[in-house]
């Protein structure tokens, strides 16, 4: 996925989230804290 941003010249304002739904029985709450960093980022 990086080389293709790379290539587009996108830039990653912040990790992706990775959730995998086998292991987290509550993903929409284990996205929260990173929800929050990513507004931060995307107003900072």
């Amino acid at each position: 996925m990086r080389e293709l941003f790379g290539e587009l010249g996108v830039r990653e304002v912040q990790d992706m989230l990775r959730i995998d739904a086998s292991e987290s029985v509550t993903p929409e709450t284990d996205a929260e804290p990173w929800l929050a960093q990513l507004i931060v980022a995307l107003k900072g």
